[in-house]
């Protein structure tokens, strides 16, 4: 079976099934159908998160949601999971398409019950697996995202097994990343004043927890130098990358 190599978090967030575009410098003759998804040997650098992308900020978010595991234990050195190249494109509009590049456009994608180790990956372009059949592949499951939400005046948040930790031990708020998905759900688009919430309910892999909501506000991401990082979310258009603060008590 054919895969592709992939260096995390991307490969996760593929076999999750957020990133519908996989972008690439070069072109396969054909949209390859089903391809295994290998997790290169690096592991996620640690100056990753300080690269000032849109990207970067949903899988951030998406790690405090509960999508994807820590960044430590996302597994490298192995296939992690199956989805379907169904075309290639150089015009995608979906938000994980980059300008300049071949857009592999995925759907369907799972991710194996256990990551298969021991396979080598091979960079730029596809590789043959012959361990692994399609017509008998290891057993696999759809990862099911939960996103937040509104119902009236309360506000809806998964969380991952570590935020709901840190709500139960006291925490008071939680730091997210503002990206356009956040603002449209937080903020009133006539006034930009956020929504008046009364609650925030906290949905966990096997409990809820409901606070009282106390909040939002955000800041800028400063560098040293005192410069604001912007976000470039078209070519010579930046605009501040911020935190956002959800307080609650």
């Amino acid at each position: 079976m054919k895969a592709l190599s992939v260096t995390q978090p991307w490969a996760s967030v593929i076999c999750t099934g957020l990133k519908d575009v996989e972008n690439r410098q070069w072109q396969a003759a054909e949209a390859p159908g089903r391809i295994l998804i290998h997790a290169t040997s690096a592991k996620v650098p640690g100056n990753w998160e300080n690269c000032p992308s849109e990207y970067v900020s949903m899988v951030k978010n998406g790690r405090l949601m509960g999508h994807f595991p820590e960044y430590k234990d996302m597994p490298t050195g192995a296939i992690i999971g199956y989805v379907d190249c169904y075309q290639i494109v150089k015009d995608s509009d979906s938000l994980w398409a980059q300008a300049g590049f071949f857009h592999w456009c995925l759907r369907d994608a799972r991710l194996f019950d256990e990551p298969i180790y021991g396979i080598k990956g091979v960079r730029g372009h596809l590789f043959d697996v012959p361990e692994i059949d399609e017509n008998n592949l290891p057993p696999s499951h759809e990862w099911v995202c939960d996103f937040p939400d509104v119902n009236g005046d309360t506000l809806i948040m998964p969380v991952s097994d570590a935020v709901m930790t840190d709500i139960e031990a006291g925490a008071d708020h939680i730091e997210y990343d503002l990206t356009g998905i956040m603002e449209q759900l937080l903020f009133d688009p006539e006034t930009g004043l956020p929504y008046p919430f009364k609650t925030v309910e906290f949905i966990g892999k096997d409990k809820t927890i409901t606070k009282k909501f106390d909040g939002i506000d955000w800041d800028a991401y400063i560098l040293p130098d005192g410069q604001t990082v912007e976000l470039e979310e078209y070519k010579g258009q930046g605009v501040p990358w911020s935190y956002l603060h959800i307080y609650f008590k």
